[in-house]
Order: C-alpha cells, then sequence, then structure tokens
C-alpha cells in the first residue's frame, strides 16, 4: 500500500497503559485520562518534530454524529495542545468527513483501505494549498486513515504531510 502522507511520527506504542487510557478517554467518557494523553504527547513532541517547517496543522476527523456522540474529538483536543504551545495555525474545519464509516478497529489493511474511500473531504482548499501541514491523530495502526486524509490534502495542494500521532499500534 503506497501512503500518501511524507512521514509519520507516534509519541509512544499503543499498549498498556497507553492503550487504555485512549480507549476509556473515546469509548467510556473518561475525560480524566485525557491530562495525562495531553502531558504524554507534549513531552515527546519536541524531539520528533520540527516545528520551523510546519505552516499549520488540522485533525483527522470524526463524522458528526459520531463527534456528538462522543462529545468530542480527541484530535482536535491533542490538537489544540500543540498549536497553543508551538503557535501554529490550526483548521478544525478544512478536513471533513463526509461518509461515515464502519469503526476501523476489527478491520484488517485491504478492509480499511475500501472502508475508507471517499469518506473525507478537503472543504477549505485555501488554509492547505502550497503548505507544510501536520495531520493530528490518536493512534495511528495501519496508516489507512491517514493516507486517505494525506490524499485529499495533496489533491488540495499541500505540499507535504507530517503525520503525528500520540500513539501507534
Amino acid at each position: 500500500m503506497k501512503l500518501n502522507f511524507d512521514k509519520a511520527v507516534a509519541v509512544m506504542r499503543f499498549r498498556g497503559v497507553v492503550r487504555l487510557a485512549i480507549h476509556g478517554l473515546k469509548y467510556s467518557q473518561q475525560t480524566y485520562w485525557f491530562k495525562v494523553l495531553r502531558a504524554w504527547l507534549l513531552a515527546g513532541a519536541d524531539a520528533m518534530v520540527d516545528w520551523n517547517q510546519i505552516d499549520c496543522a488540522i485533525p483527522i476527523p470524526l463524522y458528526p454524529r459520531r463527534e456528538r456522540e462522543r462529545g468530542f474529538n480527541q484530535a482536535w483536543l491533542l490538537l489544540q495542545s500543540i498549536t497553543q504551545k508551538w503557535k501554529i495555525a490550526s483548521h478544525r474545519r478544512a478536513l471533513a468527513r463526509v461518509r461515515e464509516t464502519e469503526t476501523q478497529t476489527h478491520l484488517d489493511r485491504q478492509e480499511r483501505i475500501i472502508n475508507l474511500r471517499g469518506a473525507f473531504e478537503v472543504r477549505q482548499a485555501g488554509v492547505v494549498c502550497g503548505k507544510r501541514v501536520l495531520l493530528v491523530d490518536d493512534v495511528l495502526t495501519t496508516g489507512s486513515t491517514a493516507s486517505e486524509c494525506s490524499r485529499v490534502l495533496r489533491e488540495a495542494g499541500a505540499t507535504s504531510i507530517l503525520v503525528f500521532t500520540l500513539a501507534r499500534g
């Protein structure tokens, strides 16, 4: 599978307490985990990203119904921590999930690719055209979601895309 982003970095592995914390936040409304996740993210971010090489940051979007049910988009929460610390422009609505997809959790790589086709759309091409984009999410597993998002960002003119996640599965 060809990945459509230039590079992906993750602060830690998606196992043990990291997995427990992320799942607790996302699926059980255990919002107290966010402070810990944020601290881990910021502690690792300095060493992993050349912040002078980033023009803007965009979160991986959730489908609107899923975000309403959850009450938040974890990628947006993490992105806000980054942009506050490093003063990078963030664009929450530049990229949208326009089609509801099956959860990726139990799908293999090929099923994920099929599941995500046509699921994302750039809504604000002007903020990514000619820009070096930081694409933020909580977990990178196969790279399918980040790759599909990167594909549409590149079509809108993004010059480079660095995927930055809290954890890698």
